[in-house]
């Protein structure tokens, strides 16, 4: 039997509240020649069972022997994957039809990219899109914004098999930051990214997510640690550890700084965007635009947190008490802000 072209790669651990709608997502796609290889890490909820519900022979179900967590068994789904490509999807999400079809033509036309992304609606526990997850479209942002961030959207991802292996895969010290750690590796390495301009997959942010404040200081540790990798690789900037902690805290936690602080970190990350290494492929015109809406960004949000504990909000009581019970949430949640 021949190798599909792609494998689409799904990790599953107790998923089987929207499982389905997932897997029907991906066995609706316009484009055909696929797997669909499903790593189920041990669940408990009976996920195996909905999987095993479905006639359909492009799905390959592998059962772990034991619970590895997303990033190993994303290692895994790569090892046991027969497609070229591999097209990635949360358990919790969704695909719209065109997705595979965009992508493939997208990296078919463009064969120096080793990735490519797209767009995302971000969407709650009863499928309502409340915003739409944007990533740069320019090469050049993509490693501007890889200081601080993810630079692409890890579900509905495409991306070529054999060069995410020789690159060393998904680097297991990671549990949150995995897909971070990913794209900025090949950053680093100087591959090619992309992302279309389209909508094509559909994220669910539910009760049972964990956001960003509220794993502990896992994602601090996890994110600034490639955080100060990119620094170190793509800028001349030397920067201690606390340093990289404190930009982490003006990009995730501006509410938490006192005016000394900000001040501080803005001016620390507007010295890494001003010392880019020479041999990228940087317009100094564009990094100054990028860094000046990132700056305008970061203020926005905290003038609207300072405004939250100001009298004027206090017109709306409702709106004010629910702001200041979700900072005093993230407080007691996070360690790191106490």
């Amino acid at each position: 039997m021949s190798s599909p072209l792609i494998t689409v790669l799904m990790t599953v651990y107790n998923g089987g509240e929207y499982l389905k709608t997932a897997v029907e997502s991906i066995l609706a796609q316009t484009f055909h020649d696929f797997e669909f290889l499903i790593i189920n890490d041990c669940s408990k909820d009976g996920s195996a069972a909905v999987i095993q519900s479905y006639r359909d022979e492009r799905i390959r179900l592998h059962n772990n022997e034991v619970n590895l967590g997303q990033t190993r068994s994303l290692n895994k789904g790569l090892s046991l994957a027969r497609g070229k490509y591999i097209a990635r999807i949360d358990a919790d999400d969704m695909a719209f039809p065109a997705w595979l079809k965009t992508q493939r033509d997208y990296i078919a036309g463009h064969p120096q990219c080793v990735v490519v992304s797209c767009k995302g609606a971000v969407m709650n526990g009863v499928e309502e899109i409340k915003k739409i997850l944007n990533t740069p479209l320019s090469y050049e942002e993509m490693i501007f914004k890889s200081l601080t961030a993810s630079p692409l959207n890890h579900v509905g991802s495409l991306y070529d098999k054999d060069a995410i292996i020789a690159a060393g895969g998904y680097d297991e010290n990671f549990k949150i930051a995995a897909d971070y750690e990913l794209w900025s590796k090949l950053v680093r390495q100087g591959r090619l990214l992309a992302s279309t301009n389209d909508v094509l997959v559909a994220i669910r942010v539910h009760e049972k997510s964990i956001s960003i404040m509220e794993r502990g200081g896992t994602d601090l540790k996890e994110i600034s640690e490639v955080m100060a990798r990119n620094f170190q690789a793509l800028t001349t900037t030397i920067l201690e550890k606390e340093d990289v902690v404190l930009i982490w805290k003006l990009i995730y936690a501006v509410e938490y700084l006192s005016d000394q602080e900000f001040s501080r970190g803005q001016g620390l990350l507007a010295r890494a965007y001003t010392s880019f290494r020479p041999e990228l492929p940087l317009d100094p015109k564009s990094v100054q635009d990028f860094w000046r809406r990132q700056r305008r960004v970061i203020g926005v949000k905290r003038i609207f947190l300072k405004w939250a504990g100001q009298p004027l909000l206090k017109i709306f009581p409702a709106f004010y008490e629910a702001v200041n019970r979700r900072l005093a949430q993230k407080r007691m949640k996070h360690p790191i802000l106490r």
